[in-house]
């Protein structure tokens, strides 16, 4: 195979090789603000269902091991995408990656919520609003003064719906942990979605995800796998954490991050408690309060202000630049088709 090479000082744009195609109008042009609705909807969608999936965990947790639960989510969210898993190594090599990093993520989560109060652990994980800029800043990456200033308004936010006070605890740590994994999550999709197809990343995630979980289950809970200990599982439950908040959340996400970066992605993510209020409001008649309409506003301010002159500058590292990322991810996309 030949690939496709693209001389960025050639102001025509001409290819340089036996091939007549033209380079495609997605890798050139800007996307279009449409484009980045597309993907602070689909994100919207992920946190809508995230918050109401703490209302099932919150009602599993106590009955399922925290291994078993992540083998039954991933387990169930292969099962979905698995059509459309594919063989290519980058495929491979991406959702070893985001899996493991995703495993990380979800034990820490339960062991936060094992160990500490739901408001506690939110509170102290939506610290990846602001962990992500840094980290981009650290990578050379420049997030404009209205990212930051969005990441620190989503921050405050949750702090006024969640904190409680009190002295911190050992779950307080784990949701610091979580906090920082999931930021790492983020930044690491922020890479792959551009290179890997949504549904075959999600597939390839899910696979792997299942065989890290399963080693966990047969290394430290084998009894788990006997069929009078699976039959008393909560399959509702279950059901709706690996297809929907595990296997859909995925797919949406990989797809929405797509047209927007990580600063965006983890801001857009912290209405995660808002939706979470809204369910339990809507479900369980708890109402939010002062406090929490407060807080959940704020968050609405800092998402608005991410959608708010949203431009391709922000997805680059530097403008200077550009023109050899082009031809990287275009030889890099050439190259796995």
């Amino acid at each position: 195979m030949q690939l496709k090479e693209i001389d960025v000082h050639n102001p025509e744009g001409k290819l340089h090789s036996k091939a007549t195609n033209v380079i495609p109008q997605a890798h050139l042009k800007k996307p279009s603000r449409f484009t980045m609705w597309q993907g602070f909807v689909a994100l919207s969608a992920v946190t809508a269902l995230y918050g109401f999936s703490y209302l099932v965990v919150d009602n599993t947790i106590d009955s399922l091991p925290i291994g078993v639960m992540n083998l039954g989510q991933f387990g169930l969210s292969a099962l979905c995408f698995l059509p459309w898993l594919d063989r290519k190594a980058m495929t491979w090599r991406a959702g070893a990656e985001l899996s493991l990093i995703l495993t990380m993520y979800f034990s820490l989560q339960a062991f936060a919520l094992l160990q500490s109060g739901v408001h506690e652990s939110a509170f102290i994980q939506t610290l990846d609003t602001l962990f992500v800029p840094f980290f981009m800043s650290i990578g050379g990456q420049r997030p404009s003064f209205r990212l930051w200033l969005a990441s620190g308004l989503a921050f405050s936010g949750v702090a006024i719906m969640t904190h409680q006070g009190g002295a911190l605890s050992l779950g307080d740590l784990w949701s610091l942990l979580a906090a920082f994994c999931y930021a790492l999550y983020l930044l690491r999709i922020d890479h792959w979605a551009q290179r890997v197809p949504s549904l075959a990343l999600t597939a390839s995630q899910s696979v792997c995800g299942t065989m890290l979980s399963l080693i966990w289950v047969i290394s430290l809970e084998p009894q788990w796998l006997a069929p009078a200990q699976i039959a008393q599982i909560s399959w509702p439950n279950l059901l709706y954490l690996g297809i929907l908040a595990t296997g859909v959340t995925t797919f949406l996400h990989l797809w929405g991050q797509r047209r927007i970066n990580a600063t965006q992605a983890a801001v857009t993510l912290a209405l995660e408690p808002v939706w979470a209020s809204f369910f339990a409001w809507l479900l369980l008649r708890q109402s939010p309060g002062f406090q929490g309409l407060v807080g959940g506003g704020i968050i609405l301010i800092a998402t608005c202000l991410c959608l708010a002159g949203s431009n391709q500058k922000e997805r680059l590292p530097t403008q200077s630049t550009s023109a050899e990322q082009e031809k990287t991810r275009y030889l890099v996309d050439s190259a796995y088709k």
